[in-house]
């Protein structure tokens, strides 16, 4: 039959185990937390009066294009936009043109042929 367990061998394991996992919980919580700071840190350098006016998505064919891929901004928009008197708050507009673009390319194949 098997031995009965050690009885100080358990509270010595149970003594050394308590510390092990308060360091884990410990660090693995500063982890989080420090990266917590460097993602805000990284926000904080982009201002805090930074908007991004983007369009909102197109269908093609049946085909989604996704987020910002309608062609429904433009240069009149930013235009209107360095107007002091239209939108007297705004300090500086700087567009983006992004373009999406599909090609279909016709490769001709042919088989070879391995004779005996």
């Amino acid at each position: 039959m098997g031995r009965d367990p050690d009885p100080q061998a358990a509270l010595h394991a149970h003594v050394a185990g308590h510390p092990i996992g308060i360091a884990a919980v410990v660090l693995t919580v500063g982890l989080g937390q420090g990266a917590q700071q460097q993602v805000s840190k990284q926000l904080a350098a982009l201002g805090g009066n930074l908007l991004i006016v983007s369009p909102g998505s197109s269908t093609s064919g049946g085909v989604r294009g996704g987020f910002g891929s309608a062609s429904t901004l433009t240069m009149a928009d930013a235009t209107a936009l360095t107007s002091k008197t239209a939108a007297p708050d705004i300090g500086g507009v700087a567009p983006v043109l992004r373009r999406r673009e599909q090609q279909l390319v016709q490769l001709v194949w042919s088989p070879k042929q391995t004779l005996p």
